[in-house]
């Protein structure tokens, strides 16, 4: 067979053909390749930007910003009352301008966007009791409240009231109405026989200082008793057997309640947070301003929710006469918002985000922090503050450091300030506090006193000039529970810069405080509840 032999012009075109049929080829598997390629950068660039968003979506203490939070709001209320009101209608003169001063509130509350509400301790009663107050001039004012019941609302028909029951089931309605939560404080009737029940009073009921809280659907979700009474409260309110622990679970959380003096002890208080994981703390108050030093409303309040590691919304009775006022929106040791003295006459309501849950977190000691101070140079004195009788030493020098000590309990405190024109000491108490409250504590106090003479500590005083840019006060307690405390000039917490420490191991606390606003007084306050005096009833 012939061999057929290819001429050139023949071969160069085969070859141009075929490499033009691999460039073909080369292209399709690069475009291909290219685009699976880009796809796969965009899914992973995709997932990048999934998982960032998870992550600031979830509460974190370092991205705020973004947490999902709600919002809360406490109205400081400035009561109105018809004391001695001989029959129930005429206790329902106050009743009714208290509670259509609380719907009006609601209504604006409602308009911002919150989601849950309190009213001040006897929020709807008013004062009841005149200049003497007895058992029996509650009478009118009281309410049977009805059992609580998830899935029965309070105000089946709100345009028909059952008599007797005004207060609640107006509170009802107004939170159906209103699409919150509310918590509202009256005094309950419950009813009781003395010959089945050993405490029941011979008037044959119970007389409770009760909070009362209803959900978005109007229904009565919880009911709390006030345990731990204040003044002639003794006289005219009945405790129950025993603390009570009332919680309810919303979708923002778990929240728990108490009342006004209940915030001193340990139970229900801290209880509710211990054993009952409760996350946020409603909580009503006629709270008189009865020791500056450490004993002030928002103070305390601040000190319970730092210690306790809560959110906490605090709302207090405005009467400016009584000295009396105080409300707060806490999260934990942050101020959120507040009330002071300088807020208006008429009553004020208070707003604030919260975060949905609880995002504080347990910081322990720090050791590194422990202050270390030189023996004080400058003779121990005595003091009376609020009544109780202080080891003292003045602080001197723009900066410097000292120590106190009463009993067991010694004091460390070192400082750097803008002034020495006024005069702060440390003090050092150890016993029993007996103005206004009763209570077993140990106390580590910077105050400010009014001039030189340390007689004119005795009532500390709330404005100041002084600033303290590193003030760090410390002391070994011996009992478990130890309460932060600052006292800014004219009460002014939102501008607060502080920390706080506990170790319930080594029974060491410390408080460290830089602000450029001045300061009226820091103090670490420790709770001896084993050994408070017995109250008598």
């Amino acid at each position: 067979m012939e061999e057929k032999l290819l001429l050139p012009e023949q071969d160069t075109h085969i070859n141009k053909t075929t490499s033009k049929k691999k460039s073909v080829t080369s292209s399709i598997i690069c475009f291909f390749a290219t685009t699976l390629t880009l796809i796969t950068l965009c899914l992973v660039f995709l997932m990048l930007v999934k998982l960032f968003w998870l992550k600031s979506t979830r509460p974190t203490h370092d991205s705020a910003a973004f947490e999902k939070t709600f919002k809360v709001g406490a109205y400081e209320h400035k009561l109105v009352s018809v004391e001695n009101a001989s029959n129930r209608a005429e206790a329902l003169k106050a009743m009714k301008a208290n509670l259509e001063a609380m719907q009006h509130q609601a209504k604006i509350a409602s308009e911002l966007g919150v989601k849950v509400l309190v009213f001040p301790e006897y929020g709807i009663t008013g004062n009841m009791g005149g200049a003497a107050p007895t058992r029996s001039s509650v009478y009118p004012y009281m309410e049977e409240v009805s059992e609580v019941n998830a899935t029965h609302p309070a105000c089946v028909a709100c345009d028909v009231i059952k008599p007797g029951q005004e207060g609640q089931t107006t509170i009802g309605c107004m939170a159906a109405k209103y699409n919150m939560y509310i918590l509202a404080n009256l005094v309950e009737a419950v009813p009781c026989d003395p010959r089945l029940e050993s405490l029941c009073p011979s008037d044959h009921h119970y007389q409770y200082n009760t909070n009362i809280i209803y959900d978005p659907k109007g229904c009565l979700i919880a009911k709390y008793h006030k345990y731990h009474r204040f003044a002639e409260e003794f006289d005219l309110i009945d405790k129950p057997e025993k603390p009570e622990h009332v919680y309810f679970d919303t979708e923002y959380g778990r929240f728990g309640t108490f009342i006004c003096a209940d915030i001193l002890y340990e139970d229900s208080p801290l209880t509710l947070v211990e054993d009952y994981n409760v996350d946020h703390i409603l909580f009503p108050t006629y709270w008189i301003q009865n020791g500056l030093a450490f004993l002030s409303a928002v103070d305390w309040q601040l000190a319970y929710a730092t210690l306790a590691q809560v959110n906490f919304v605090g709302a207090g009775v405005y009467s400016p006469d009584e000295f009396t006022f105080g409300s707060s929106i806490l999260r934990s040791s942050d101020v959120v918002n507040c009330t002071s003295i300088d807020k208006s006459k008429d009553g004020i309501l208070i707003t604030g985000d919260l975060p949905y849950g609880n995002s504080s977190t347990k910081s322990p000691l720090d050791t590194s922090s422990k202050i270390e101070v030189a023996t004080s140079t400058i003779k121990n004195e005595t003091a009376s503050i609020v009544g109780d009788l202080y080891n003292v030493v003045m602080l001197e020098g723009l900066s410097g450091s000292g120590q106190i000590c009463q009993s067991s309990l010694c004091c460390s405190v070192t400082y750097s300030r803008n002034s020495t024109e006024e005069t702060y000491i440390l003090g050092a108490f150890k016993g029993i506090h007996r103005f206004g409250e009763v209570l077993a504590i140990e106390i580590c106090l910077v105050t400010k006193c009014a001039n030189s003479n340390l007689s004119s500590c005795s009532d500390p005083v709330v404005t100041s000039h002084t600033a303290f840019s590193d003030l760090k006060l410390g002391a070994r307690f011996s009992v478990h529970y130890v309460y932060p405390n600052l006292t800014p000039s004219n009460l002014e917490y939102l501008q607060l810069n502080w920390t706080f420490q506990h170790s319930s191991s080594e029974f060491y606390n410390s408080l460290a405080s830089s602000s450029d606003w001045p300061l009226a007084a820091a103090a670490l306050v420790g709770r001896d509840f084993d050994n408070d005096p017995p109250v008598l009833t």
